[in-house]
């Protein structure tokens, strides 16, 4: 359990978490790896929400997400928001009330029974109504292609396992390449590039990395503290070494 954490309650909803880089170390972690590794950003992230339920930063019956992450002065600094999940759903409904498509799809009568509904029953309704709101989008999108960011991380254990990828990717977006820790980090932005093409490029990535992280979580640390080694076009550069 975190022994030296701050916690300072911001407002009702947010509070900030201030962790030293010796209790992150202290709990298993390191710095470098919350933000390369989703994965151990999520249980890294557990264990400071426990400590703050434990200490009563954070009530019960609520569902909690990190919108702000930094790393200054050898501390970790992150706000957690903790939101009432009746309140939530309240919410989420009444602005799908408003929404003149959305009630149309859904109906009227069906969505003020979920606002009238408590406990168990107005989350069953509410998940209910979501799902089929999601297969109706995704319906309609089906013949609609849909923009999304790829802009990737990709971790390498070793410049060669960079290098063999090199090798054997298709030169295709633009980036930049970081050393961490003894690690080797890609940026890659695949946004304009052709779909298939992108999907080679990941797949082939797959193959020599050890994991492929979203661009928007660590990206903003490894410009920060990451010594940068190629400023643009990694893949060219390494293909032809």
């Amino acid at each position: 359990m975190v022994i030296d954490l701050t916690f300072i309650k911001v407002n009702d909803q947010v509070i900030k978490c201030v962790i030293p880089a010796d209790e992150i170390s202290s709990l298993g972690f390191q710095v470098e790896e919350i933000f390369s590794s989703k994965e151990k950003a999520t249980e890294f992230i557990k264990e400071v929400v426990a400590a703050a339920s434990s200490q009563g930063f954070i009530k019960e019956d609520t569902y909690q997400f990190v919108n702000k992450i930094g790393y200054e002065n050898n501390e970790l600094v992150m706000n957690v928001v903790s939101v009432s999940v009746d309140k939530q759903i309240n919410s989420t409904v009444s602005r799908l009330l408003s929404a003149y498509d959305m009630v149309n799809c859904i109906g009227r009568q069906r969505l003020e029974e979920i606002l009238r509904a408590t406990g168990e029953e107005k989350i069953m309704g509410f998940n209910q109504v979501m799902n089929e709101l999601n297969s109706s989008i995704e319906q309609k999108s089906e013949d609609t292609e849909v923009q999304e960011d790829r802009r990737y991380v990709i971790r390498f254990s070793s410049l060669d396992d960079a290098e063999r990828f090199c090798e054997s990717a298709d030169e295709i977006g633009n980036g930049r390449m970081y050393k961490s820790d003894n690690k080797y980090f890609m940026y890659v932005d695949l946004n304009g590039a052709d779909s298939v093409d992108a999907n080679r490029f990941l797949l082939t990535a797959e193959e020599y990395s050890e994991e492929i992280i979203e661009a928007d979580w660590c990206q903003p640390y490894l410009s920060e503290h990451a010594q940068v080694i190629i400023r643009e076009n990694p893949v060219s550069v390494l293909k032809n070494l």
